[in-house]
């Protein structure tokens, strides 16, 4: 059948990509402890930003309030700019983001 593709990661040392069996959480999770608490914060817009295709597809189909998604889609927009040095307040976008997961409700 000739060569399989395998999902791809990316997270070896230079950034490239690596099959996803040969992913790392160890050395991923030591790497990301190297970055300051900004560049850990863009890492997480990023991640966020990646998938956001997915958030909206999943809005759609569970049927999420339109201005529940466009609220989300500010505060991701509002930690993009905390990243650069605004002063934001991300913690309600924090909040708003845990109160769409499934299962996820703070007591």
């Amino acid at each position: 059948m000739g060569n399989k593709s395998r999902p791809a990661v990316y997270g070896g040392e230079g950034g490239e990509m690596v099959g996803a069996d040969e992913y790392d959480e160890a050395t991923f999770v030591r790497r990301l402890e190297q970055f300051d608490r900004s560049s850990k914060t863009a890492f997480a817009a990023a991640c966020a930003e990646r998938i956001w295709p997915l958030i909206e597809r999943y809005a759609a189909v569970m049927v999420v309030p339109a201005g529940q998604v466009v609220a989300l889609r500010a505060g991701l927009d509002a930690v993009w700019r905390s990243c650069t040095g605004s002063s934001e307040d991300i913690a309600s976008v924090q909040v708003l983001a845990e109160s769409m997961v499934p299962g996820c409700r703070r007591p």
